[in-house]
């Protein structure tokens, strides 16, 4: 099975140490560098395959990881503070953010097995671990539905977005809802990006406003996601 990987980039040099760095994480991940077609700025792409056997094995991995997230889960149930507790602690005013506890507990792929199908949360998560990918079609998917009719090329309009940022680590946050169909979903996200001809890299709280589609499921509005980014550098 073959797979596209987006490599973005100014300059060629860029290109290319995005290049390495897509291979690297791929070849963890037991895919096999194909090729690299260099088309500019957003256009330039990496194949990969993987043989399917290789899945399979991983999928057993994959169920043995999920019966224990599952034990994790029950305990966290257990423990978990009661409504009113939880209903105390959004109603503060400000929340201070610990960086370095942050960094600590941030991860490269978020879990979504701890939430159910229908949270904001779950969506959010999805939506992240797509752009940590570089998968945009997926991105789409997981947008509104008012938002990706009125694109005339929503996976483009993604990438104009997101495709000069690059997730090196994040932390799923806090939850609230914001009137009665929509939830501001907060994650500490790590990103890299260019500026000036350099890479940078970012600590930021990324709010997105989730929004419940027509048809019952939720959405991410795509252009929220960095109108009341908070950076803690």
């Amino acid at each position: 099975m073959r797979k596209n990987i987006d490599i973005a980039g100014f300059t060629e040099k860029q290109r290319l140490d995005e290049l390495e760095r897509v291979k690297a994480k791929y070849s963890k991940k037991g895919y096999t560098f194909v090729n690299y077609t260099d088309q500019g700025m957003t256009k330039s792409f990496a194949t990969f395959e993987i043989d399917e056997a290789n899945i399979k094995q991983g999928s057993g991995l994959f169920k043995k990881i999920f019966l224990g997230i599952i034990v994790v889960v029950i305990v966290l149930i257990i423990i978990a503070p009661s409504d009113n507790e939880e209903k105390e602690t959004q109603s503060k005013p400000q929340i201070t953010y610990n960086l370095k506890e942050l960094k600590d507990n941030a991860v490269y792929i978020l879990d979504t097995t701890i939430y159910q199908k229908n949270d904001p949360k779950y969506v959010y998560a999805r939506f992240l671990n797509a752009w940590e990918d570089k998968d945009y079609e997926k991105m789409v998917k997981l947008t509104t539905n008012e938002w990706k009719y009125k694109q005339q090329d929503p996976v483009q309009s993604l990438k104009d977005i997101y495709s000069f940022k690059t997730i090196k680590s994040m932390k799923m946050l806090d939850s609230k809802q914001n009137g009665t169909e929509a939830y501001k979903v907060s994650a500490f996200v790590e990103y890299s990006y260019i500026q000036n001809m350099k890479e940078k890299v970012s600590n930021s709280i990324l709010p997105a406003m989730v929004i419940k589609n027509m048809d019952g499921t939720y959405g991410v509005q795509p252009l929220s996601v960095f109108i009341s980014e908070i950076t803690l550098d």
